[in-house]
């Protein structure tokens, strides 16, 4: 019988530490990172924000529906969003080409309007966006809705930091 020696070499060493570094690296992201976070959310740094979201292709008969001190749940985690702060109403156009000569146009939709609601609420700073309730908001956000008697989603627009 033949006995082989096991030699370790420098090449044996490079080859475990890019695996103990692939290691440190998904417990960084998964498990250290995660917890940053809660460490985060626990600490309780409150902050008021404000913030827009567009309400497009919305029928003017459902406008009355919404009113300042509503008090919005996001339909899609069930938390709440804030309080409504303003409303502000403007015609709805549609964006179309015309067959003619192929240019853009802007057509203004009869009975439409967007409607753009403003909501103040409290938030917790979590890394690179604000969370109310659990649920993030930050500008490009797609936000559902639900008041009393209707539901709705809308982007955010625009989001100011008041305190």
């Amino acid at each position: 019988m033949r006995k082989t020696k096991l030699k370790f070499n420098l090449m044996d060493a490079l080859i475990l530490l890019v695996i103990a570094a692939v290691i440190l690296a998904l417990l960084y992201i998964f498990v250290w990172s995660e917890q940053r976070s809660a460490d985060n959310l626990a600490s309780g740094d409150s902050t008021r924000i404000s913030y827009v979201v567009e309400i497009t292709g919305l029928h003017k008969d459902y406008t009355d529906l919404i009113t300042v001190g509503d008090k919005p749940i996001d339909s899609s985690i069930k938390t709440a969003r804030g309080t409504v702060t303003a409303l502000e109403t403007r015609d709805y156009f549609y964006t179309g080409t015309n067959l003619h000569d192929a240019t853009m146009v802007l057509s203004p939709v009869e009975d439409y309007v967007t409607l753009y609601v403003t909501i103040e609420a409290d938030a917790l700073l979590d890394n690179y966006t604000y969370t109310v309730n659990g649920g993030e908001v930050y500008v490009g956000k797609l936000v559902y809705l639900s008041f009393d008697d209707i539901v709705c989603s809308g982007y955010c627009i625009a989001l100011d930091v008041l305190s």
